[in-house]
Parts: structure tokens; sequence; C-alpha cells
């Protein structure tokens, strides 16, 4: 699930080179 919702970020595992995604993966966790 944390994987998918990161997805839409741009990433998953790799949202924080994202930036936002990082901010929503926070959420997540």
């Amino acid at each position: 699930q944390q994987k998918k919702e990161g997805g839409n970020s741009g990433g998953g595992n790799n949202n924080a080179s994202s930036g936002g995604g990082a901010a929503a993966s926070t959420t997540v966790r």
C-alpha cells in the first residue's frame, strides 16, 4: 500500500528524490 501511494508522488521508495512525494510518504507512515 505504501508503495502504491508513494508511486503516485513519483517513486515510492524514491519519494525522497521526488521531494513532494516525501511529504505524502511521511503521512502514510
